[in-house]
């Protein structure tokens, strides 16, 4: 009989097959991650094929993934976009990560797609092996700022045109929008005034904060407001009044956001208001203080005024004068006089040619 040995050698592999299953949960987290991803996510090797895409690219591209085996990524950008992409391209081969660029891709039906993305080098033992890119279709993004800049363009073009400040403060009263007019009324530029001034801010020193207080009662309260007069110092100094309209901005919740409402310039008015009414008071004291009569008619020859010394002269008071007809307060020969010289002047009115100014005298 003879005796045989058997020599062997054991390793101990738990590490290196600990390893090989941590690489393998993380590659299977991986794939999950990114077929589950939203965003369009492609692998390409160096000469532009495609090794990897997701669910979401193959949805948004319109294709099956066996048919891209005859396809390269320059297969599906636009032309416009091709110059740019393959420098893009270049760079990551060479080992540079490019970021939030964008691109226009085409899809399988034709339809283009406006891409925001990121894309990376993919590296093995220190050498770049392909690109890994991950896009996100932002056409109705880009639409939907386009509209929304249409419209704003429209509504300062609107706003330019009325020659009123169209703004919006948040909850402390600092501008977040004012339209481009505030150079005009007030001499401020818009980036003098958004994100830097509160609208009390122009409010004159003397009485500020008053209007502060009265101002953010308001907004306590979330109350609408309608031809608020305020006053407000422009940039040279000089002090206009505005009529200002405005209403709250909440959230959902309701609570307030801020204000949005629009400013009207209204010196102009409020001086002529301020000069008719001073006019109107030195013309009573005369026609109060007169020793003439002083009456105003209508074209019907009512009497809608008359100075107090009508009185004095006739024995009626000022309401008993108005109440009568101008029958009752002359004589008939006088009465047919007035028809006659009112026709006279209506017919000269009727040329165009009439005087303003002119005046005609007749015994009564």
């Amino acid at each position: 009989n003879r005796t045989v040995r058997t020599y062997g050698v054991n390793q101990d592999i738990t590490e290196r097959k600990l390893a090989e299953e941590t690489i393998r949960e993380s590659e299977e987290r991986y794939r999950s991650l990114i077929e589950g991803s939203f965003d369009m996510v492609q692998g390409v090797s160096p000469d532009g094929k495609f090794n990897m895409v997701n669910k979401a690219w193959l949805e948004a591209m319109e294709y099956k993934e066996e048919e891209l085996s005859n396809l390269t990524v320059f297969d599906v950008i636009h032309p416009d976009s091709m110059h740019h992409c393959q420098e893009l391209f270049r760079s990551v081969i060479n080992g540079e990560s490019v970021k939030n660029f964008e691109t226009v891709f085409v899809t399988k039906s034709g339809k283009t797609i406006l891409i925001e993305g990121n894309a990376t080098p993919r590296f093995k033992s220190g050498n770049v092996i392909g690109t890994q890119g991950f896009y996100r279709d932002i056409t109705e993004r880009k639409l939907t700022e386009e509209a929304l800049r249409e419209s704003e363009n429209r509504f300062d073009q609107v706003a330019e045109a009325s020659r009123e400040i169209i703004w919006e403060v948040n909850a402390d009263g600092l501008y977040t929008h004012i339209s481009s007019v505030v150079n005009e009324i007030l001499g401020y530029k818009v980036e003098e005034v958004v994100g830097k001034k509160h609208f009390y801010d122009f409010h004159p020193a003397e009485g500020r904060d008053a209007y502060k207080s009265a101002a953010f009662e308001v907004f306590n309260r979330k109350d609408v407001f309608t031809n608020l007069e305020n006053l407000a110092q422009t940039k040279n100094g000089r002090i206009v009044t505005l009529s200002t309209n405005g209403l709250p901005i909440l959230d959902s919740k309701g609570a307030l956001i801020g204000y949005r409402g629009v400013d009207s310039d209204i010196t102009e008015r409020k001086q002529t208001e301020e000069a008719l009414r001073k006019s109107e008071e030195k013309y009573r004291i005369i026609g109060e203080n007169t020793a003439d009569i002083i009456a105003i008619t209508d074209l019907d020859l009512q009497t809608t005024f008359v100075s107090p010394s009508v009185e004095r002269i006739t024995g009626f008071t000022v309401e008993e004068y108005i109440a009568q007809t101008m029958d009752q307060t002359v004589t008939p020969a006088t009465l047919k006089e007035i028809y006659r010289i009112l026709a006279e002047e209506m017919e000269l009115e009727s040329t165009g040619k009439a005087d303003p100014d002119r005046s005609r005298i007749i015994e009564m």
